[in-house]
Parts: C-alpha cells; sequence; structure tokens
C-alpha cells in the first residue's frame, strides 16, 4: 500500500483551476494505477470522485463533521459515486441524509467506525475542582461537549438533547467547552 498525499488548496475556486486539477488528478491516478482513493474530508471530494469516476478507482470518503444544510448537485454527485462511506457516528450519518447527500437505501454503502482517540490522560482529572468552578453540585449529572464552535460540529444538536433532558431530570447541567 503506497499513501500519495494530495491537499487540495482554496485557490480552486474557480472553473479553470478546478478543471486542472480534475485533469491532473485524473492522470495521476490513471499513471500510478490507483484502486483505492481514500477521502479524509468531503470538502475535497467533487473533484477526486469525477476523477475516480473518469478513471475507474474506487472512492470512499472518511466523514468526521456534520453535514451543514442542503449542498450543491457537485456534493449529491459525489456522494452518489462513493463505494463506501465511513461516518465517525451514527449522527454524521444521519446528517448527511438529513442535507440529501444519502439515501436510506444506500445504507449498506455507510460504515460507522468512531474515531480512535486516547482518551486515559483525562481519566484522573480533578472533577471537584472543576463542579466547583462552576458551581455545580455532586447531585447532579454534568454533561459536556468539547469541540470548536462550529455548526458541523453539532452543538445545536446537544443544546436540543440538554433541553429536553432538563425536563426530567432538572438537577443536571451541561457544558459547552
Amino acid at each position: 500500500v503506497e499513501t500519495i498525499p494530495i491537499t487540495l488548496s482554496a485557490r480552486l475556486r474557480t472553473v479553470p483551476a478546478q478543471f486542472i486539477a480534475l485533469c491532473r488528478l485524473t492522470c495521476l491516478i490513471r499513471r500510478r494505477r490507483i484502486d483505492l482513493v481514500h477521502v479524509n474530508q468531503h470538502y475535497a471530494g467533487a473533484l477526486l470522485a469525477l476523477s475516480c469516476a473518469f478513471s475507474g478507482a474506487v472512492l470512499v470518503i472518511h466523514v468526521r463533521n456534520m453535514a451543514e444544510g442542503s449542498k450543491s448537485w457537485m456534493y449529491r454527485r459525489l456522494f452518489g459515486r462513493t463505494t463506501r462511506i465511513i461516518c465517525i457516528s451514527q449522527a454524521v450519518r444521519q446528517g448527511l441524509a438529513g442535507a440529501g447527500l444519502l439515501r436510506f437505501s444506500e445504507s449498506d454503502r455507510v460504515r460507522i467506525i468512531p474515531d480512535g482517540r486516547d482518551l486515559s490522560r483525562y481519566e484522573d482529572g480533578d472533577r471537584a475542582r472543576v463542579r466547583r468552578e462552576f458551581g455545580i453540585g455532586d447531585d447532579s449529572q454534568l454533561v459536556g461537549i468539547v469541540a470548536r464552535l462550529a455548526p458541523m460540529k453539532g452543538q445545536d444538536i446537544f443544546l436540543k438533547m440538554a433541553a429536553l433532558v432538563v425536563e426530567r431530570m432538572p438537577t443536571d447541567r451541561f457544558l459547552i467547552v
């Protein structure tokens, strides 16, 4: 297995730049006889999807972020041409479906593979200090989300969940870090 990292920059916003990149990618895939292309972020995937279609390579997309709203025809085309889609969570998969990028009948193409994170260094955290700092008593459950503030990270879903939980468990507290 050979890995060929490719960075697609923001300079590909014009149609001529996209066309040149498409030709170069397609030639690279054909010349190197690449059988499988793995896209780590779906934002750069539209050109690779076309290149794979032209060259006959298999395309796998690894989706880590929530889909934001309805996507363009290019995104629908990208996800339609993908052999496999790897989502890091069921929520990300549902986000793709909600954005119209994935149909229910296509669920056999999707695999849920959570990102591997070593959380062992956080096991011995000072829970009491955090609770004191935020005025949260021991009788309350504390639930948090750690992510940069961006729509794709799903803080809106976290807040909706928190509102539902608080209706049944009013002492529970929620943190966005």
